[in-house]
């Protein structure tokens, strides 16, 4: 038997396969717990309601209905229904606890919430009142900061990008005279870390007003292809505030990027975003950004200056929740950067969609694809001094997550509840780009697995 070494992709290989064999088993197992909020098995309107007004479990089947298809309101007027008629009923009054938690209605919540704490529950029952008078006690914090770190591996198909065409179906060109390209593609495993932090302090203890700030980086160091190895560190921090129907969203951004310790890009700017909750399950929202991309710093004589210029971008998103554990999502992004040298300056128009499905307390499944077409300015000479380079690119991605305590049930381990804030998270994607000129023509396949830790200073 082999030794198993980091840098040994069998091994590598193999362990992800047993990641992935451990994520799947996890999810159905973990899918099928009981949820607070679920859903009942028969559709009941509220004329079934006053039929049967005295009815308690149609009347409590009927909140977990609306609960779950978002009407929280009417969620919880069927429970404050319920109640007068059978005060004594606890799994009842925690669940009309938890509605008004998620209302926003923290007094009414922990008043709800405090009856039962002086009742003799379930252990289960019981940690579920501790857990929400801790949450309460949290969200009424003026300054609530949230974090995560994390470690991770990726393996790529086409990690150098060469072009996955041989000059014959589009042009593969030096200096305008078709050419033939001797750069394979070359597969590479990534290992990485990352981390970040959330913040959001009230202007008051009332006020839904607030300062935030986010902030997130990665080091990603390549296996083989060394000059692919790059970080990222992004920061923003804004207001956040309503008016009127409308949360206004002013802030600004800083972003550096560096390739093989080298730095590549900073840019820094601001915005504004603008939201809109049109029912408890739509919303909309619209915003624009305003950034400074400085590439001057690419090398001693390098063509960084060329790149330099203004980017801006805008866009719109709207997102649906079919019921408390699917959700889609779409966006609409549009950019246009400038720089010192037209061949670099370009146009790009991407449309993004994804769809959530939530399987109960952290476990998650995630579809996601976009598609972008770009186009630059002029043609760049040292590919031809007459065609305008124009792309389509594809992305389409699954990722799906389980915290480690369901994994550990499905090995037989009892593992501890401080560590259900640790999840393994598993995802492929596939990446393409056409290009009207071939050397910029590729695709990709790529894997990784990231094991992630969520947190919250003060908890």
């Amino acid at each position: 038997m082999g030794t198993c070494v980091w840098g040994d992709r069998r091994y590598l290989w193999r362990a992800f396969g047993c990641a992935v064999l451990l994520v799947a088993l996890s999810l159905p197992a973990y899918a099928q717990q009981p949820n607070t909020i679920g859903d009942p098995s028969q559709t009941i309107t509220f004329g079934d309601i006053l039929n049967a007004p005295d009815d308690l479990e149609l009347n409590f089947n009927y909140a977990r209905q609306e609960a779950s298809r978002g009407n929280l309101s009417g969620a919880s007027t069927a429970l404050e229904r319920l109640l007068l008629l059978e005060p004594e009923w606890n799994t009842a009054r925690l669940f009309y606890a938890i509605v008004l938690y998620r209302l926003d209605d923290l007094l009414a919540a922990e008043r709800e919430l405090l009856i039962l704490s002086d009742r003799r529950l379930p252990e289960p029952q019981a940690l579920e009142v501790t857990r929400y008078l801790s949450l309460i006690k949290r969200k009424r914090q003026r300054l609530h900061v949230r974090g995560f770190l994390g470690i991770g591996s990726r393996y790529d198909t086409n990690r150098n990008f060469a072009t996955n065409l041989d000059g014959e179906t589009d042009p593969i060109l030096v200096l305008g005279l078709p050419a033939i390209t001797f750069i394979q593609p070359e597969d590479d495993f990534s290992y990485r870390g990352f981390a970040g932090l959330n913040g959001r302090y009230k202007l008051s203890p009332i006020s839904r007003h607030a300062l935030y700030f986010r902030t997130s980086g990665i080091y990603n160091e390549q296996d083989t292809i060394d000059e692919q190895s790059f970080s990222d560190v992004y920061g923003e921090v804004g207001l956040d505030f309503d008016v009127r129907v409308l949360k206004v969203k002013p802030h600004v951004i800083g972003r550096t990027f560096a390739i093989d310790n080298e730095q590549y890009f900073t840019e820094a700017g601001g915005g504004v975003t603008l939201e809109r909750s049109v029912t408890p399950r739509f919303n909309v929202s619209a915003f624009g950004v305003a950034l400074y991309q400085d590439f001057n710093s690419i090398g001693v004589a390098s063509t960084g200056n060329l790149r330099t210029g203004n980017r801006i971008q805008t866009g719109a998103s709207a997102n649906y929740a079919f019921n408390a554990r699917n959700r889609l999502g779409g966006r609409f992004l549009y950019d246009d950067k400038a720089a010192n040298f037209s061949p670099f300056a370009y146009w790009n128009a991407r449309i993004e969609i994804d769809y959530l499905l939530l399987l109960g307390r952290g476990s998650f499944l995630k579809l996601q694809g976009s598609t972008a077409w770009a186009e630059f300015d002029a043609p760049d000479p040292i590919f031809s001094p007459t065609l305008t380079r124009r792309d389509r690119r594809y992305v389409s991605r699954l990722s799906v997550g389980s915290p480690v305590t369901a994994i550990g049930k499905v090995v037989g381990l009892e593992l501890p509840e401080s560590l259900s804030d640790l999840t393994l998270q598993l995802a492929a994607d596939y990446r393409r780009q056409d290009s009207n000129i071939g050397n910029f023509s590729y695709d990709n396949v790529g894997a990784e697995a990231n094991l992630i830790w969520n947190f919250d200073f003060g908890r």
